[in-house]
Formats: C-alpha cells, sequence, structure tokens
C-alpha cells in the first residue's frame, strides 16, 4: 500500500464524498480507502458491462443484425462499450455503492478505530 507512485490509476473523488473516517483519518487509511475505491469501480464497470450485454447492448448479443443497419450498430457498439466505464467512474466520484469502506476496515483495522473516534 505504501510507496505507490501518484499516477497509479486509481480513482479519486471529492473529499466531501469520503467517509469521515478517511478523511480525518491517517495516510495509511486513505491509501487503503483509494485502493479499496478502485475495485469498486472495477466491480461496479464488470457488472454494468454484464448487464449491458445480457441487454443486447453488447456488441455481440446486438439486436440489430439486419443489412444496412451497419452504420447504426457501429454507434451502438461505441457507446455500449463506453457506457459501464462512464456509469462506474460517476458512481465512483458520487461516493461509490459502500463497499469500499468495508474493504477499507478490513484491510486496515486502525480504520475501524479511527471510525469510532470520529463519531
Amino acid at each position: 500500500m505504501s510507496g505507490l507512485p501518484a499516477t497509479t490509476g486509481l480513482p479519486t473523488i471529492a473529499a466531501t464524498a469520503e467517509p469521515a473516517f478517511v478523511r480525518n483519518g491517517s495516510a495509511t487509511v486513505k491509501s487503503a480507502y483509494k485502493e479499496a475505491l478502485g475495485f469498486e469501480e472495477m466491480l461496479v464497470e464488470q457488472l454494468s458491462k454484464s448487464m449491458a450485454q445480457a441487454g443486447g447492448l453488447g456488441e455481440e448479443g446486438g439486436a440489430s443484425s439486419g443489412e444496412g443497419e451497419s452504420e447504426g450498430s457501429s454507434s451502438t457498439g461505441l457507446v455500449s462499450s463506453m457506457l459501464p466505464q462512464t456509469l462506474s467512474e460517476a458512481v465512483t466520484r458520487g461516493g461509490g455503492l459502500g463497499l469500499a469502506s468495508q474493504l477499507t476496515r478490513e484491510i486496515d483495522p486502525a480504520a475501524a478505530a479511527s471510525e469510532e473516534a470520529s463519531s
């Protein structure tokens, strides 16, 4: 967890969207939360990809298969490929689903003590 370069690709969110125990926590707690949030973002992206494919938005499971629809299907393919990533980034920027907070407590037990102290 320590020694990570500043450009690790981990998500950043507004400090106001972070739980109080993270905002007031140590550098270790903040690092653990950032890593957990990265995992949560990846999980949301994978779930939304699965939903898009199940809903017929995926390139392989597209609803259109007739002639002359190549232009429409390519634009649909582009949108459907961007949708999961955009959705996961938006959820993460909004503070996530809450899974990152739980994971942070598991990764760094000091986070739970920090949370109790800030309550």
